[in-house]
């Protein structure tokens, strides 16, 4: 079954209907900056960094946002990122950051008006200095973006001999000036502040995520105790079942006398719906599904005795605010995100893996079936949170 998951992926990769469509799309995008591009002579004293991916990314990244503020004092600090954390940036770290600009991801994929607007808008730009601190940055959007604003020095990590799509390699770098080699086996909170640490040349000293508890919302109506259950995914090959959640949701309830609060997105709330339906004990499970903001989700979890929750950024939420989290996961990327390394586990964060997951190379590109991870499993790890 591992090896099944695993040809899977790499033949959805190497399609090559797949491959003259992405090309097509990408060079039709390098073709219009190139048509809108400004050349420059002279950089405002600005930094500007590029950040596209998912909310889990950015909170193992924002960090370090400290550490950028004060070594480049005197230069404007913009950050272009991924509208889905706005929120959450523009809260938290508005003290280390002078501009923020939000780009829709999903639009600038599929929307060529949208993308064309978004890329003129920026086009006056040019700072002195361009950081790509994504270790899976996007080519059909942070490398656009690089190819597009001019600057005296673009960094990033070198991808042309990481990317699983051999063809779009020659892609990859191309619109930078420094490509830093990737460290071999880092966690991605550690590939980040690396990161910083070769464009400052100063060590920084965080040692792991951290979420400021005192910047978070109050949130009412929740009881005093309550274990959270995060079910939702980006991927349904990252879901464990709803009925293994049930059967853990009745599990808390009679051995530990806790109720469930079934946290995600609006779009989530079939899958709460599906664990009501499946559970003995349904007076014990809340669906708080669609009823927070990123914020509020912060304060969800920092109140709750324990969070069990597939691979979404609920798990580097807990991670960040220092909370007993399980976290299953399916092996995809081992290593990157999960297991937190030892110089800054949390001794009560523990990463689940179906039972095939034994030895895989590091940031493995595959999948293995995440009902494999059994409800006796998981129930040990509660009894030991909940003790």
């Amino acid at each position: 079954m591992k090896q099944f998951f695993s040809q899977l992926w790499k033949t959805i990769y190497k399609n090559p209907r797949n491959r003259v469509k992405e090309e097509r799309f990408l060079k039709q995008r390098l073709a219009f900056v190139e048509g809108i591009k400004q050349t420059s002579q002279t950089y405002d004293k600005e930094v500007l960094i590029i950040r596209t991916d998912d909310i889990g990314d950015y909170i193992l990244f924002r960090n370090t946002l400290e550490s950028i503020r004060k070594h480049y004092v005197g230069c404007k600090i913009t950050l272009l990122g991924h509208a889905l954390w706005q929120p959450i940036a523009e809260s938290w770290d508005a003290d280390f950051v002078d501009e923020f600009i939000w780009l829709e991801k999903g639009r600038f994929l599929k929307d060529d008006a949208y993308a064309h607007q978004f890329l003129q808008q920026i086009a006056h730009k040019k700072p002195e200095i361009i950081l790509a601190p994504s270790y899976s940055r996007s080519t059909f959007i942070d490398g656009v973006i690089a190819a597009l604003i001019p600057a005296q020095s673009k960094y990033c990590w070198q991808r042309s001999d990481r990317e699983v799509r051999h063809w779009l390699r020659k892609y990859c770098d191309d619109p930078f000036t420094k490509t830093f080699p990737i460290p071999k086996d880092l966690h991605e909170f550690d590939l980040n502040k690396q990161f910083v640490e070769l464009i400052t040349g100063e060590r920084l000293e965080i040692t792991k995520p951290v979420i400021n508890q005192q910047k978070l919302p109050q949130v009412t109506g929740l009881p005093q105790n309550y274990v959270v259950l995060f079910a939702g995914a980006a991927a349904k090959r990252k879901r464990w079942s709803t009925q293994n959640f049930a059967q853990i949701a009745d599990y808390i309830y009679t051995h530990h006398q806790l109720p469930s609060v079934v946290c995600g997105a609006k779009s989530d709330a079939p899958l709460a719906q599906a664990i009501l339906q499946s559970a003995k004990s349904k007076e014990a499970i809340i669906d708080y599904t669609g009823q927070t903001d990123l914020l509020q989700l912060a304060t969800v979890i920092n109140d709750c005795r324990l969070i069990i929750t597939n691979d979404t950024s609920a798990a580097h939420y807990a991670a960040a605010l220092g909370k007993n989290t399980i976290a299953l996961l399916n092996g995809n990327s081992y290593g990157r995100f999960f297991p937190y390394p030892t110089n800054h586990r949390h001794p009560n964060i523990k990463a689940i893996y179906p039972p095939t997951v034994t030895q895989p190379v590091y940031d493995w590109v595959g999948m293995s079936d995440i009902d494999t991870i059994s409800v006796d499993r998981v129930t040990k790890e509660v009894d030991i949170f909940l003790k």
